[in-house]
C-alpha cells in the first residue's frame, strides 16, 4: 500500500475472502468501519492491539480483566468500534498523541469505570461511551469543543449529573429531567454548541414554549429541538 494513503473509508476491503497479505501505509491517520471485516489477513492478525498506520484498529480477540490496555505513543486515533462490546475492559491508558475518538469506540465496554481522554481530541463521537454502565470518572480537556448523540448515554456518569442541562466545557449535551423545565428554556450562557438530540425528550419537548440561546452558539446540531412542537418563540440573547 502507496505511502502516500492517509485514509481508508468504511468497508473497503470488506469481505475480500482471498486478502492474506496487506502491506500497510505508516502514514494512514483514518480508517473506517468493517474495512478488513471477513478477510483471512485479520483473521490471522495476533491476540492484542492492531494498529494500521497510525490508528489503532480494534483489539484482537476478547479483553480479560486481566488485560493491560496500553495505547503505544504516536497513535493518533482509534477507530469506530475498536473496543465495541469488550465487556471486560476496566481501564485503559491513551497517550496525548491521540486526536480522534471514534464513534461506537467503547460502547458496550460495560466494565469500563474511567477514562483519561487527552487534550487535543476536539470531538467525542456519537455513542462513544454509550452502555458504559460502570463509567463514573471522566476526564474531559478543554480541548472538546462538539459531542456526538448519546455519546454518554447509560454511563454511571450521565445518570449522575445534576437535573437540568448536562454541560462540557462549552457544549450543552442535554437537558436532563423533564421536572425542571419551565415554559421558557434559558440555555447557559458561553455555550458554542448544542448537541444532536439535546431536548429529544418528548415530555421536555411538550412543555417548552420559549427557548433563549446565548449570542456565542455557532452551532446547534442535527435534531437538537425536534418535536418541540410548542415552541412558539425563540431568542438570540
Amino acid at each position: 500500500m502507496s505511502n502516500s494513503i492517509s485514509r481508508i473509508g468504511n468497508k473497503a476491503f470488506f469481505n475480500c475472502n482471498g486478502l492474506t497479505k496487506i502491506k500497510l501505509s505508516t502514514n494512514i491517520t483514518f480508517v473506517g468501519y468493517d474495512v478488513f471485516t471477513g478477510t483471512p489477513w485479520l483473521d490471522d492478525q495476533p491476540f492484542g492491539l492492531l494498529y494500521v498506520g497510525k490508528v489503532l484498529y480494534t483489539h484482537i480477540g476478547k479483553i480479560t480483566n486481566e488485560t493491560n490496555v496500553k495505547i503505544k505513543e504516536g497513535t493518533i486515533a482509534i477507530a469506530d468500534y475498536a473496543f465495541v462490546d469488550q465487556e471486560e475492559l476496566r481501564s485503559i491508558i491513551i497517550p496525548n498523541s491521540i486526536k480522534h475518538i471514534g464513534s461506537c469506540a467503547f460502547q458496550y465496554c460495560s466494565g469500563l469505570v474511567s477514562i483519561n481522554i487527552p487534550n487535543g481530541v476536539t470531538k467525542i463521537e456519537e455513542y462513544t461511551f454509550e452502555n458504559c454502565s460502570k463509567l463514573s470518572s471522566i476526564d474531559i480537556p478543554d480541548s472538546v469543543v462538539s459531542v456526538g448523540y448519546n455519546a454518554f448515554n447509560n454511563t454511571l456518569w450521565y445518570h449522575n449529573q445534576p437535573d437540568g442541562g448536562v454541560y462540557i466545557n462549552k457544549v450543552l449535551y442535554k437537558w436532563k429531567n423533564k421536572e425542571l423545565i419551565d415554559t421558557s428554556l434559558i440555555i447557559q450562557d458561553d455555550i458554542v454548541s448544542i448537541s444532536p438530540c439535546a431536548f429529544n425528550d418528548k415530555d421536555i419537548c411538550k412543555t417548552v414554549t420559549s427557548i433563549i440561546i446565548p449570542k456565542d452558539v455557532i452551532d446547534i446540531s442535527t435534531s437538537a429541538f425536534c418535536g418541540c412542537c410548542n415552541v412558539a418563540l425563540i431568542i438570540v440573547d
